[in-house]
């Protein structure tokens, strides 16, 4: 084939490993983009809704309050707790889905501040990725 004739007579016995391997690496990157994506929506929608119903709950608690004011109280009447309601999970998956949007947008990689702050996890969580997916 066309790689035995670029490797020359003398390696063209190494055209089936180096297509192998080639292949193995581009599945493999492949992999790993569509987990990291799979688990940045399964967080996203995981932590949305833990920040909506915690966030009700708040809302309920502070409106049985009496020093709560009285917008809060009202809101709270309205709403009140995610228990029994399906707004926890409309407000949950709706921050869920913005969480994933910008997950995505940032390519699944961490801004300035945080990239610097968590470069040793980082370097670790890259030395297990790769650890995983070559060495075993």
């Amino acid at each position: 084939g066309p790689l035995s004739r670029v490797l020359g007579p003398k390696h063209a016995q190494w055209g089936p490993v180096i297509l192998q391997t080639v292949a193995q690496g581009v599945a493999t990157i492949l992999a790993w983009t569509l987990e990291r994506g799979i688990s940045a929506w399964y967080s996203g929608m995981h932590g949305g809704l833990l920040a909506a119903r915690m966030a009700m709950e708040l809302l309920a608690d502070m409106g049985t309050s009496e020093s709560a004011p009285a917008f809060v109280k009202a809101i709270a009447s309205k709403v009140g707790g995610p228990d029994g309601t399906l707004a926890d999970e409309a407000i949950g998956y709706a921050l869920g889905v913005g969480g994933f949007i910008c997950q995505l947008a940032s390519g699944f990689t961490l801004t300035f501040p945080l990239s610097l702050l968590l470069f040793p996890l980082l370097t670790i969580e890259y030395g297990l990725t790769w650890q995983l997916t070559w060495l075993t």
